[in-house]
């Protein structure tokens, strides 16, 4: 019948608490009745104190209160004053007090009235840790361990609430919008909440996604909020101390994070200009680039746009291998490998890297001579002009009727400038230097204007030269 009486009385007090005025100055506080049949023993020097166990209670509410001072005596009644010391305690002995009497009687689990008892021998060791707290089979009676490992237990979850996570009070680097999660090894992450945007707590992780550049610290709390009220000290002259159940303070854990920016930069340049500007036709625009982790893996990629420049932006910190994937048109692949190292040292990454244009050898062999026979034809030169119409360099057939030059990926025109008299010219023929192109050559042979004869001196006919006069142009490749 006690237990049912106690009960009630437990469930009143809880339902009551929030309508508390927590704030209040006075109160008053009674013995009620025994807390079960159990027996302690307490001593300091020759102060001695047997005792069966029974309750304290807060009048005003019917909240279970706990004795502090263990070896003073209780004063039933009124003239309680609140107070926030107790004996000199430090902070966090008084934190762990309010732990004491939040995770004891009453606690899910714990609502058997023998966890009144534990919680009141474990709140007088911590307030007076020079005495001795034992309990008796009975009233004066020898000491027993037979509860000690209630004991154990109660400390053990006052003192895992007091952990905090792995990582507290640490300093994380971060690359702006990564994201990153961090295993807590104190297994004790789930039990704290935050209400920090881009921030979450799942699976013993603290998850960090999308946060921009700048310093953050991130708080995170774990709540002992079972009740509705705090925990309260009150002290009595020349009486005992004494606190009600509620909750504790929150335990609260910080990390700091610093939030970055990186970027690779790639300026591509022209091996022959050593500068932006391409050679021939060629693009330096439009080439990419990959990046990739340690493993191989691409994860990123830089196109090169105007200027002949190309980013890529926030890359998680690490080590990475740069590889050109394409180049830029009429350029030859970069076959080269670059490595590149991110850290909170090192945000900005530029790299310049060079390309080498395509090019090709143009060979022309010039014959000059009849169907029946040709024989090769020195001195002749070839003017070279790109497709605007810009003149490049100028070509001359050696003793063997041989030429070569050496051009750029792009489209020119070939134009004989001179030809051996009574020869016609070949008409101006394009080359065109492309990715898939080797080297060209091109075979020539004019053949001699033939003029009639009419046995009479004469001049020819300049029409008739220009339109008798024949050429073969081959091309070959080699």
């Amino acid at each position: 019948m006690k237990k049912f009486v106690l009960c009630l009385m437990a469930i009143f007090a809880i339902s009551i608490m929030g309508l508390q005025d927590v704030k209040a100055l006075e109160e008053n506080f009674y013995e009620g009745d025994y807390a079960g049949s159990y027996y302690t023993r307490r001593w300091l020097g020759k102060k001695v104190k047997y005792q069966r166990s029974r309750f304290f209670i807060q009048r005003s509410t019917g909240r279970v209160a706990y004795c502090i001072e263990p070896f003073e005596e209780f004063g039933e009644g009124g003239d309680y004053t609140s107070t926030d010391t107790v004996n000199d305690l430090s902070k966090e002995d008084l934190t762990k007090l309010k732990l004491l009497a939040y995770y004891g009687y009453l606690y899910p689990g714990h609502e058997d009235v023998l966890w009144y008892t534990i919680t009141q021998q474990a709140i007088w060791k911590l307030a007076e840790p020079n005495g001795v707290y034992e309990f008796t089979y009975s009233l004066n009676s020898d000491a027993t361990t037979m509860y000690d490992h209630y004991l154990d237990e109660l400390w053990a979850m006052v003192n895992a609430h007091l952990v905090k996570p792995s990582f507290h009070g640490t300093t994380l680097e971060i690359v702006e919008n990564q994201k990153t999660a961090i295993t807590d090894k104190n297994q004790v992450l789930n039990y704290y909440t935050t209400d920090q945007k881009g921030v979450q707590i799942k699976n013993n992780q603290l998850i960090i996604e999308g946060l921009k550049e700048g310093d953050y610290t991130i708080n995170l709390t774990r709540k002992a909020n079972l009740y509705e009220a705090p925990a309260l000290f009150f002290y009595k002259e020349y009486m005992q101390k004494v606190m009600t159940i509620g909750n504790a303070e929150d335990v609260v854990s910080q990390i700091h994070i610093r939030v970055k920016k990186t970027n690779v930069e790639i300026l591509k340049t022209d091996k022959d200009t050593e500068s932006t500007t391409p050679t021939g036709s060629g693009k330096l625009e439009g080439a990419i680039y990959g990046i990739y982790n340690q493993k191989g893996e691409l994860v990123n990629q830089i196109t090169i746009g105007k200027e002949s420049k190309g980013y890529a932006e926030n890359i998680p910190y690490g080590t990475y291998t740069v590889k050109e994937i394409k180049p830029g048109k009429g350029y030859q692949l970069d076959k080269k490998s670059y490595q590149v190292v991110l850290d909170k040292d090192h945000t900005q990454i530029k790299l310049t890297l060079v390309n080498e244009i395509i090019k090709k050898k143009i060979k022309i062999h010039k014959e000059y001579g009849t169907y029946e026979h040709s024989d090769n034809e020195p001195g002749i030169p070839f003017e070279i002009y790109d497709q605007k119409g810009n003149y490049i360099t100028t070509i001359t057939t050696d003793i063997y009727g041989n030429a070569e030059v050496v051009l750029p990926f792009g489209t020119y025109r070939f134009k004989q400038k001179l030809s051996t008299p009574q020869y016609q010219s070949v008409d101006d023929f394009i080359v065109e230097v492309k990715e898939e192109d080797q080297d060209l050559t091109y075979d020539l042979l004019n053949y001699k204007i033939e003029i009639p004869d009419t046995g009479k001196e004469s001049s020819f006919s300049p029409l008739f030269l220009l339109l008798g006069g024949i050429y073969v142009l081959k091309r070959k490749t080699v």
